[in-house]
């Protein structure tokens, strides 16, 4: 088998991506885990499950407009089209089977930052995903972009509502993360 070797990225899309090809050039890696805490927005998914997560998107970034309404950056910058490689129908989709059939797989929406207030959790709810995290997107958009095998999973820390930390449970979402990730190395 081979050795796993660990890194931590760090938190937010910039870290990631800088971290995560990083990686792949260094040590020509054939596959990457990443794992992390995310919130739910699915009623179903309880606190402390982990998810894999097939396929991200990006909301909140972009630009405001002066009624603060949202312009997504697609919508900002032409060469950035929605169906071009990486991207289908706007999302970074994984293509490899999940590493493990026992995790309900989820959409996630990346964030540049958590979701505090009714207006932003209600934009972001529009957009469909079942988990916000603040790094899956770059994750995916590197390995697909350097074409790596990848696999991405959360342990769910919160469900996504007004900010509100006395019903997160950070401890729980990462000691079953770290479970799962000993069955797999």
């Amino acid at each position: 088998a081979e050795k796993a070797n660990w890194h931590v990225t760090g938190m937010g899309v910039f870290s990631t991506s800088y971290h995560v090809l990083r990686v792949i050039r260094e040590t020509k890696v054939k596959t990457l885990v990443h794992a992390g805490i995310a919130g739910s927005y699915a009623g179903d998914i309880h606190l402390g499950q982990v998810v894999e997560v097939h396929s991200e998107k990006l909301v909140d970034f972009g630009s405001e407009r002066a009624d603060g309404t949202f312009i997504s950056f697609q919508d900002i910058v032409p060469s950035v089209n929605i169906d071009s490689p990486p991207f289908h129908r706007g999302e970074l989709v994984n293509v490899s089977a999940p590493m493990d059939s026992s995790l309900r797989t989820v959409s996630g929406l990346t964030v540049p930052f958590a979701t505090g207030s009714k207006n932003t959790l209600l934009r972001r709810s529009r957009a469909g995903a079942e988990i916000e995290t603040m790094e899956g997107a770059a994750f995916f958009y590197a390995c697909l972009l350097e074409n790596v095998t990848f696999h991405s999973f959360r342990g769910i820390s919160n469900h996504v509502n007004i900010r509100d930390r006395e019903d997160w449970d950070v401890y729980l979402a990462l000691e079953n993360l770290g479970k799962e990730l000993i069955r797999f190395v």
